[in-house]
């Protein structure tokens, strides 16, 4: 019967809070990022602009997703089993770049986000079903653990392998235009952000709803983040966030990959 590794779910804690930290820092600098190529003079920019605001707050949610798997109760429900299930739908994705590599950025954390959720509470399922001694349903939690596991890591891989295309975009907007965070005006920023995001999930912004819509089997909540204020750390700056060399540093890709090598081990057969 499949069992919970106790010291891999420990290493899981220390990267999922780590990755939170640095969720945080990307979501804030590709804000910054989306809300000036909303305003440069070429339409598939500001489209870009548009889906980039929603990567960042995609990122920022799912920072939030994490840094709840470094402090998980056990639940009682037990019983249940949920195995993530979203998709996208190839043909809601944009076909010309930048815009393209954008949006399944923005898609992919959505799914991502929906995968660590269900990874998180089928880890909490199975300590409930530990403290209760149901060790049969404790086997089924872990199976699902594994499954949950196996998908996040599938598109964290994938979300990795993406960053460079991410960073050429940006770095090429940059010289084009001679523009950068120094033309970038905080409340700018923050009210395009908002206006992307809008108020989910009663009122979607026409952005976010864009993303959302081509994206099936995701959990009805998976955007109502547990901590609202965490998940959009832009909103919450005094003044624009330094500009890096890239949006994605080596620490996301890093943390990604340590990430994945935690999940590889965190079930025993």
């Amino acid at each position: 019967m499949p069992e919970v590794d106790p010291e891999a779910r420990q290493r899981l804690k220390q990267q999922s809070r780590e990755f939170a930290l640095t969720c945080a820092k990307a979501s804030g600098v590709l804000a910054v990022a989306g809300g000036i190529m909303s305003i440069l003079p070429n339409d598939q920019l500001k489209a870009a602009g548009r889906v980039a605001s929603i990567s960042a707050a995609m990122i920022g949610l799912l920072g939030s997703y994490y840094f709840v798997v470094a402090a998980d109760p056990p639940r009682d429900d037990f019983d249940e089993v949920w195995i993530t299930g979203a998709t996208i739908d190839d043909a809601s994705v944009p076909t010309e770049e930048p815009v393209r590599s954008l949006h399944l950025l923005a898609a992919r954390h959505m799914q991502l986000s929906d995968a660590c959720y269900a990874l998180l509470t089928a880890l909490e399922r199975h300590d409930g079903a530990i403290a209760a001694s149901d060790f049969n349903a404790a086997g089924v939690q872990a199976d699902a653990v594994r499954q949950n596991a196996n998908v996040c890591i599938e598109l964290q891989d994938s979300i990795r392998g993406s960053m460079f295309t991410i960073n050429e975009t940006w770095n090429a907007v940059k010289q084009d235009f001679a523009i950068g965070f120094e033309n970038a005006s905080l409340g700018e920023v923050q009210a395009f952000y908002k206006e992307c995001w809008g108020s989910p999930p009663d009122a979607p912004g026409a952005a976010l709803n864009e993303v959302a819509s081509g994206v099936s089997g995701a959990a009805e909540d998976v955007l109502e983040a547990f901590d609202p204020g965490a998940a959009h750390p832009i909103l919450s700056e005094t003044e624009i966030p330094e500009e890096s060399e890239s949006l994605f540093d080596d620490a996301f890709a890093i943390d990604l990959a340590n990430l994945s090598g935690a999940m590889a081990a965190l079930v025993l057969r």
